[in-house]
């Protein structure tokens, strides 16, 4: 086998950096390979995450990122979820599951490509991303077609879920129009240089203003924080469902405990749903996340609405982190607080608009 591990090789070479991805040109990136590969062979890139504390679709959206990588320099992409921890490597799950899988990229999608990552690679010539989140592109991963592109045509469904989302998709539609909502959790609150999430009031008139302009006759609502989804559902009386997936309450992060079996690899199954479902919405309603852009991405940008409460960051210094939101939702906008309905408030997404 030979194994190139690019963070040091393609640096010493001069030519490629993978982890930063400073790549000077695909004249180049050709004459590293003809010189390092076997080049009977696609070079095969192994993509790995170090999934500790970060949730499916910050692990999703990286792997979209690497795969754009692997298309643009003809490399053959592999996800491997098995080379570092993850939140979702369920050992209840493993124990039980009929198709026998250890990687946890398999428990929820299809393979990218006809590759796995147990297959003998002692003939090919093998590149590793790295373990953390691609640098150097943009947030909004939605508004680029390439990127657009990869999340359908790669991020596919595991087999065994499809009936699942079929039955979750039936329950939320039933033929009306339906706006989604993601609503932030509470833990979202403290955590440091995170977007701040929205408040109960900012999400109410978020709601009524898509309701009052675009005729839905549905609210899907999506949160990991069962105290924000009954006050969705308490203001709008008829229209609000919701999926029943595990929910906490009072900031609890859902991935600290373990109230049931299996319940880290059904956690990231229920979001993936919830994701979907929202992404076949006719408009969305949320703040800056990886769900929501993951949303958009499968939606194609087709939402007839798509607002964005964006609240900015909140601090790096944690201690600062704890009590910010608090702080400023306690106060008048002029004074810092946070905006309600005013056009500064919201990124409204139109179907036109393109960032290449």
């Amino acid at each position: 086998m030979r194994f190139i591990n690019p963070s040091r090789l393609f640096t010493n070479h001069g030519l490629l950096d993978l982890d930063l991805f400073r790549i000077k040109s695909n004249s180049e990136c050709e004459v590293f390979l003809r010189q390092n590969a076997n080049t009977s062979d696609q070079p095969l890139y192994i993509i790995r995450q170090d999934g500790a504390g970060r949730g499916m679709f910050s692990l999703v959206l990286s792997v979209v990122f690497h795969i754009h990588y692997a298309k643009q320099y003809g490399l053959l992409p592999i996800v491997d979820f098995t080379a570092a921890n993850s939140e979702y490597a369920d050992h209840d799950f493993m124990q039980v599951d009929l198709l026998n899988r250890c990687n946890p990229w398999d428990f929820y999608f299809e393979p990218v490509s006809p590759a796995l990552y147990n297959s003998d690679f002692s003939s090919k010539t093998v590149l590793e991303s790295t373990y953390a989140f691609p640098r150097r592109y943009p947030h909004w991963i939605s508004r680029i077609s390439d990127l657009r592109e990869i999340t359908k045509d790669y991020i596919r469904l595991a087999a065994d879920l499809v009936d699942e989302m079929q039955k979750a998709r039936d329950f939320v539609f039933q033929g009306q129009r339906v706006l989604g909502v993601h609503f932030r959790g509470k833990e979202m609150r403290v955590a440091p240089l995170h977007p701040l999430p929205p408040t109960t009031d900012q999400m109410f008139e978020a709601i009524e203003r898509a309701v009052r302009e675009y005729d839905f006759d549905r609210i899907f609502v999506v949160s990991e924080n069962s105290e924000l989804v009954s006050v969705i559902l308490k203001r709008f009386p008829g229209m609000g469902v919701t999926l029943p997936q595990f929910r906490t309450s009072s900031g609890i992060n859902s991935y600290r405990i373990n109230p049931r079996p299996m319940h880290k690899y059904l956690l990231g199954k229920e979001i993936l749903i919830d994701a979907l479902v929202l992404s076949e919405c006719q408009g969305l309603i949320g703040s800056i996340s990886n769900v929501t852009e993951f949303a958009r991405c499968y939606n194609k940008v087709g939402y007839d609405i798509d607002l964005v409460i964006d609240n900015g960051l909140n601090s790096s210094r944690p201690l600062f982190a704890k009590h910010l939101w608090q702080l400023k939702a306690s106060l008048p906008a002029r004074w810092g607080g946070f905006l309600v309905i005013q056009s500064s408030l919201f990124l409204v997404m139109s179907k036109d608009r393109e960032c290449e």
